[in-house]
Order: C-alpha cells, then sequence, then structure tokens
C-alpha cells in the first residue's frame, strides 16, 4: 500500500516538474516575443510557439487598421469641409464681379479672404499625413501671400518680410491664429501708407521659452489713427482679433513706436 502511495506521489512530482518546465518555456517565449513588439519586431517573431504571440499580433494589425480607417476618415471630413467652403468661396467670388459698388466690393473681399484663411488650415491637413497638427509657419505664409496678391500689392513700394519658426499646432490653434494674422496683415495693407511712398510689413513667429509662441505683425506706415482705442475697438476687424486671442487664451498687446505693431503671446506646445 506504501509502495502504490510512493508511486503515485513520484509520479504527481514528476507531472509537476514537466507542468513548470513548460510554463518557465511558455513564460520565457512569451517575454521575448512582448520585447519583440515592444521594439517593433513583431514580424520577426511569427512562427514562435508562443501561444500568446499570434493574439498580440492580430491586435496590433487591428488597431493598425483601425488607425488608418480613422485618419482616413477625418482627412475625408477635411476634404468634405475644403470643399463646401470653396463653394461658398466661388459664389462670393462671383458676386464680387458682378458688384458694382466698389465699397461692397471691398467688404465682400474681406469677407472672402476671412472664409479662405479658414479653408486653407483643411486643405493642409487633407494633404498631409500628420492628423493632429500642422506647420503654423507654412500656413501663416500662405495666408499672408495670398493677401498681397488678392489685393494687388506693388513690392516695389511695400515690402513683405516673414521671420517664422516652424511649430506644429492644432486646428483649434490654427484657425484663431490665422485669422487673427489675416486681420492685421490687411490692415496693414488697407491703412498703413496712405500717403507713404514705400513700407514694410513684417510677420514674425518664435518662441519665447520653447513653450509659448511670439507672433509680431508690424508695420513701418503712419500708424493707429488717435481715434481708435485698441482696449475698445469699436470696428469689427479689432474686435475679431481680441476675441480670436481670447479664445486661444493668448496675450495680446499694442507696441508703442514708429507704425503699428502688434504682439501676440500663445501657447504652442
Amino acid at each position: 500500500m506504501t509502495s502504490r502511495k510512493t508511486g503515485n506521489n513520484h509520479h504527481r512530482l514528476d507531472s509537476l516538474k514537466e507542468e513548470i518546465r513548460r510554463l518557465q518555456t511558455e513564460l520565457a517565449t512569451t517575454r521575448a516575443a512582448l520585447e519583440a513588439i515592444i521594439n517593433g519586431r513583431a514580424d520577426a517573431v511569427v512562427g514562435t510557439s508562443c501561444p500568446y504571440l499570434l493574439k498580440a499580433v492580430e491586435a496590433e494589425e487591428e488597431v493598425r487598421k483601425l488607425l488608418q480607417e480613422k485618419d482616413a476618415l477625418i482627412k475625408e471630413i477635411h476634404h468634405r469641409v475644403k470643399n463646401n467652403l470653396q463653394i461658398v468661396l466661388s459664389l462670393i467670388n462671383l458676386q464680387m464681379q458682378n458688384e458694382r459698388s466698389s465699397e461692397i466690393r471691398d467688404r465682400l473681399l474681406i469677407l472672402y479672404n476671412r472664409i479662405r484663411t479658414m479653408a486653407a488650415v483643411h486643405e493642409v491637413f487633407y494633404k498631409t499625413e500628420f492628423m493632429s497638427s500642422l506647420n503654423l509657419a507654412d500656413y501663416l505664409e500662405r495666408i499672408v501671400v495670398h493677401l498681397f496678391t488678392v489685393h494687388r500689392v506693388d513690392e516695389s513700394k511695400i515690402k513683405l518680410v516673414l521671420e517664422l519658426e516652424p511649430f506644429q499646432v492644432s486646428i483649434n490653434t490654427a484657425i484663431p491664429v490665422g485669422l487673427i494674422v489675416n486681420e492685421l496683415v490687411t490692415n496693414s495693407i488697407k491703412h498703413a501708407f496712405d500717403g507713404v511712398p514705400t513700407g514694410i510689413i513684417k510677420v514674425k513667429l518664435g518662441s519665447t521659452d520653447g513653450k509659448s509662441c511670439r507672433l509680431v505683425i508690424e508695420d513701418n506706415g503712419k500708424g493707429v489713427p488717435p481715434d481708435i482705442n485698441w482696449e475698445n475697438p469699436t470696428t469689427l476687424g479689432l474686435e475679431m482679433v481680441k476675441l480670436l486671442a481670447a479664445q486661444i487664451e493668448a496675450k495680446i498687446s499694442k507696441v508703442d513706436g514708429p507704425g503699428t505693431s502688434f504682439e501676440i503671446f500663445f501657447s504652442c506646445p
């Protein structure tokens, strides 16, 4: 009887040892597979005996497919918004061509540029491979160059100077900043150089501490008329600038000196 119990115990012990060896082998294989996956080498461990590998690879592939579908969907949204805004721009353009009043044409052009500033964001996002941010410097350059073109600025008389460092920002930051630049550069083009033979408009973008961006829009024209109060603006353009700055929690100020200069600080992680 004792011999039978001893034999059973040895058998259980051998089985237990075998199970421990199996688990140790499985654990080592799983560990190696996980390290390969973490290091981006999932393909290198295909075919291993790890029982969890296929599930891990399949899960990784599923996540990759979902991300690709998400990016495609976001691109499609940007594309449709851009196209819809382009239809609006075409209608405004047709109205401008058929409008006799120069004052109304001027107002329509201002509206056209505001909408185009927003449409340009969606165009950039549609064409880029990065869905979460865009290069703010490229976007602002596109806006300002367009303004010089549509206002038919004679660059032999009014020079454009761009000093833009590249920063990646989200769409929630890009649109307000773009609209602020659109308003202030438009004001400089339209009003700064009345009676002034030549001038310069500068747009500068840089960083102060690695966390905040400093945007400067300035000209060396005749300056803001004394009857315009920047702190309590009565014009739609300047009122929009203050509201847009508040939207992104930016600090904006008019810098004293010759000409007109605005300085804006905002977060650009």
